[in-house]
């Protein structure tokens, strides 16, 4: 399967990454959150290394290949139906003016 572009190989620090983001970052807390539930359901591994402050290498492991694929899938059905989306929703907010 091709990797995602937006998606590192290998480890990844993840301050590193999340400094390079080019849009708006989650909140320290919010990544942390969301990649140790990552880390429990089996999708990602997480290396916490003793530095101060912590350095937090994570990568994806085999099985989030699968539903990467599944979430690509999902982006391109966004994209072919984002003018229809965006029309909606501005017809919507209109109504609720």
């Amino acid at each position: 399967m091709e990797r995602d572009r937006h998606l590192p190989a290998g480890r990844v620090d993840v301050s590193v990454q999340r400094a390079a983001t080019p849009h708006q970052p989650a909140s320290q807390r919010t990544l942390s959150v969301t990649l140790r539930g990552l880390e429990r359901d089996g999708l990602v591994s997480r290396t916490v290394h003793p530095t101060e402050p912590p350095q937090v290498d994570c990568a994806l492991v085999e099985r989030c290949l699968s539903l990467l694929e599944a979430v690509r899938d999902l982006a391109r059905w966004a994209d072919v139906h984002a003018k229809e989306i965006n029309a909606c929703r501005a017809e919507h907010d209109a109504r609720q003016r």
